[in-house]
Parts: structure tokens; sequence; C-alpha cells
């Protein structure tokens, strides 16, 4: 399978890891500790695009919102997708028929990153 993948760093992965899950309708695809038994990957799916969680480095500073990923979720119907997770989640818009055909509706998770969730329009 080819494909991107990606890595979105996170501040608290067992609260994003939930978000993508109970908020989004994700599944958990991996879950990765290290030696000492640290949490500090978790890999999440929906529809067959995937996304991994990275723990942000202590000390380290949080950039977010530099990247909005755009998540094609296939031909389903934006409107009940929306009406189940909006309450879930921060909505910065709504859905919407973009000049280019697709309908869009856009977020951001936990961390601050934008979330485009996009389907063919009807």
């Amino acid at each position: 399978m080819k494909g991107v993948t990606p890595v979105l760093m996170v501040r608290d992965l067992e609260v994003s890891a939930r978000f993508y899950q109970e908020s989004l309708g994700f599944s958990e695809w991996f879950r990765y500790k290290d030696g000492n038994g640290v949490l500090e990957t978790v890999g999440v799916e929906y529809g067959g695009v995937r996304l991994i969680l990275d723990r942000l480095a202590p000390g380290a500073t949080m950039v977010a919102g530099g990247m909005e990923l755009y998540i094609d979720i296939g031909a389903i119907n934006m409107d009940e997708y929306y009406a189940k997770t909006a309450p879930k989640v921060n909505v910065i818009s709504p859905p919407e028929v973009k000049p280019w055909g697709d309908r869009t509706y856009k977020i951001t998770d936990p961390d601050g990153h934008p979330l485009v969730f996009l389907t063919p329009a009807q």
C-alpha cells in the first residue's frame, strides 16, 4: 500500500488517542511503548486513512496549525458525520461545498491541529 501517513506531535497521547477514537470514529491501529513502558506513539485509522500520534518530548515546544490535514472520509453522508461528531469537537466550519467540488467540515484536535474532513459533493 502506498500513501502518506502524517505524524502529529501531541502533548498527551492518551487524551489524543481517545479524542480520535471516541469523537471522530477512528480505531486504534497500533500502540508503542518505549523500554521503560512509557507510551510513545499511537496509530489511528479511519476508512483507510492512517494518522500517527507521537508524544511531544518533555520540554519541547508545540507548534500546531502550520498545516491543515485534509482527510478524505469517502462517500459517506457528511451531514450525518457532522451531527455525530460536532458536539464532541471544536468546529471551525460546518459542512460546506467548496468551489473545487468537495464538501468539507473543519475542526481542530486537542493540540490545535486543523483537520478538514472531505467527501465528494452530492
